[in-house]
């Protein structure tokens, strides 16, 4: 039977038509995927930036004491309280010290840098939903960081004459232990200490390439 030329006309229609659809919902489709793929990279960034702050943040620990000791500047010292504090989540984080912001304070200059919101390691770490294993390895990194903090603190109450009492109180006083606080500062232990700080934060990187990766080639699959 010969179809008439309108009912040729309405079928070729409803198959472009169709055509369309499916063109359509492809393109949706590849779009969703483009936009998760975009999603996991950006995770996955900002989970290597995180590690990475913490990583510089013991550096700039390092830096603010090691400058104290040597100069008695009180300054230093203050910075490198803050530094403490903003880890701790206790006060805002500025806008950028994950970059040059702290090799501007350590020259003496007042960057300008909006204050950010107060969070935690921990939370940051939460909100970026790290695997339990990540977790893990980057506090290990922070709490190890925190035990070279009481080592520089002790260095830094040397240079001032303040040493630790029976208790770890730094009330007893004496004369001010330059060499002491310097030794503590460039020794033996404190590179070791500082080793320590860095073998979880490379294992984190790993664990992170790792899952990223899969993520990226999950997610990117049709």
């Amino acid at each position: 039977m010969r179809l008439s030329i309108r009912t040729r006309i309405l079928l070729t229609f409803t198959a472009l038509v169709g055509l369309l659809i499916a063109i359509a919902l492809v393109g949706q489709s590849a779009e969703r995927l483009q936009l998760r793929v975009v999603e996991a990279e950006s995770r996955r960034m900002a989970s290597w930036r995180l590690a990475e702050e913490l990583r510089r943040s013991s550096d700039e620990l390092t830096r603010m004491a090691r400058t104290f000791v040597v100069t008695g500047d009180p300054a230093f010292e203050r910075h490198f309280r803050e530094i403490l504090a903003i880890r701790a989540g206790e006060r805002p984080r500025p806008e950028g010290s994950d970059g040059i912001y702290w090799d501007l304070v350590a020259a003496g200059e007042t960057p300008d840098a909006p204050p950010g919101r107060a969070a935690s390691l921990d939370e940051r770490m939460r909100e970026l939903g790290f695997s339990e294993i990540e977790f893990a390895k980057l506090a290990e990194a922070r709490d190890r960081s925190d035990a070279l903090v009481r080592l520089e603190d002790r260095a830094m109450n040397a240079a001032r004459g303040l040493f630790a009492d029976r208790d770890g109180g730094y009330t007893v006083r004496g004369e001010p232990d330059a060499e002491l606080a310097r030794s503590l500062m460039h020794g033996a232990e404190y590179h070791r200490a500082k080793a320590e700080i860095m073998r979880p934060i490379a294992e984190f990187f790993r664990l992170l390439e790792d899952r990223t990766a899969a993520e990226v080639a999950t997610t990117g699959r049709p």
